[in-house]
């Protein structure tokens, strides 16, 4: 298969065409012993009739609600959500959180969520428009953060994308940090989980395992600079003027090439003709940006990579599809043959 950018946006569309028409409904499954819990919960809030499902996205439930005047009045005798930033009319977006969607440490994603629009807010920037955080409603088990909706259409150019990269990269840069993580702290924790996965399965050959036993990145990840998305590609950006950017649960302190590179190598799982150095090229070719040393690119693609393969295995531990499983392996083999480079 030819690889070019182009053509991942082609077959990017098309498996987020069946996502939506074919396979929402079955991920949905995984919520399924929650939903009615979920409501529940979201009940003592909203007027659950005017909750609306978003079929967007891999992990967090999501829901879409219209505010009326008898909203007003309800959250004037709750604590938890900004009346000041709230209209009549004006849409919201809730974004649950639980053990089901993103472990036992969901909370820290919802945080993190909060602290990064929290951190934008104040950056003024005009170039860019993210969600506004309007608040939060939880339990033990659940934990919803309330945002305002970013209006707009999902598909976005590349070269949309590279003019937002390179304002994240110029403008992201932070001397007074919020308390966001550190993403080599991150990567650290991956590629345990990644470690702990390939030793409970007979799933890989003992050559590999050997390989990823010995990976050790504590001294590869160059020291945080800025402050990352850490899921950034084209579906997290929603094309109006000025450029949306959502979903920030995966924020962190780190490298901005990192959010590059993910975009460059989101495609990679969906394909099995090219090996990864060549399939790198190929996308480094396309960009419109002065390219780094060769070192801090590998180093970002590994990281990227562990990151893909370590989502994509917890995936197959939840769910048991093998597409999950062929997913993380291919991340896995692109991200062994690259650090052997270093």
């Amino acid at each position: 298969m030819k690889s070019s950018i182009d053509g991942n946006i082609v077959l990017n569309s098309i498996c987020i065409g069946l996502w939506e028409t074919f396979l929402f409904p079955i991920a949905l499954e995984n919520f399924v012993d929650n939903v009615t819990e979920i409501k529940a919960f979201l009940s003592h809030y909203f007027t659950l009739e005017k909750l609306t499902p978003l079929n967007k996205g891999l992990s967090t439930l999501k829901y879409t609600y219209i505010v009326d005047k008898d909203d007003l009045r309800r959250f004037s005798s709750m604590g938890q959500i900004e009346q000041k930033d709230i209209e009549i009319g004006q849409k919201l977006l809730l974004r649950i959180y639980s053990a089901s969607t993103h472990g036992e440490r969901f909370y820290d994603f919802a945080i993190r969520e909060q602290t990064a629009l929290d951190w934008l807010e104040k950056q003024h920037f005009d170039k860019i428009q993210v969600p506004k955080f309007i608040g939060v409603v939880k339990t033990i088990k659940y934990h919803a953060n309330i945002v305002t909706w970013v209006e707009g259409s999902s598909t976005c150019d590349m070269e949309t994308l590279f003019d937002v990269w390179n304002f994240m990269d110029k403008h992201f840069i932070v001397t007074n940090p919020p308390p966001l993580p550190i993403h080599h702290d991150i990567i650290k924790e991956s590629v345990f989980e990644l470690k702990e996965f390939l030793m409970s399965t007979n799933f890989f050959s003992s050559n590999t395992k050997k390989l990823v036993s010995e990976l050790d990145v504590n001294d590869l990840y160059p020291p945080p600079t800025h402050v990352i998305h850490g899921d950034f590609h084209r579906y997290n950006l929603i094309y109006n003027v000025p450029i949306g950017i959502i979903d920030w649960e995966y924020a962190s302190l780190g490298d901005p090439w990192f959010d590059l590179i993910y975009e460059l190598l989101y495609g990679f799982s969906l394909q099995s003709s090219l090996p990864i150095d060549e399939f790198l090229d190929n996308q480094l070719a396309k960009l419109n940006v002065t390219i780094p040393d060769n070192e801090r690119i590998l180093i970002n693609s590994i990281m990227v990579l562990v990151v893909m393969a370590q989502w994509f295995f917890s995936r197959y531990k939840k769910t048991k599809r093998e597409h999950n499983l062929q997913k993380g392996s291919r991340c896995l083999d692109g991200m062994l043959k690259l650090f052997q480079k270093l």
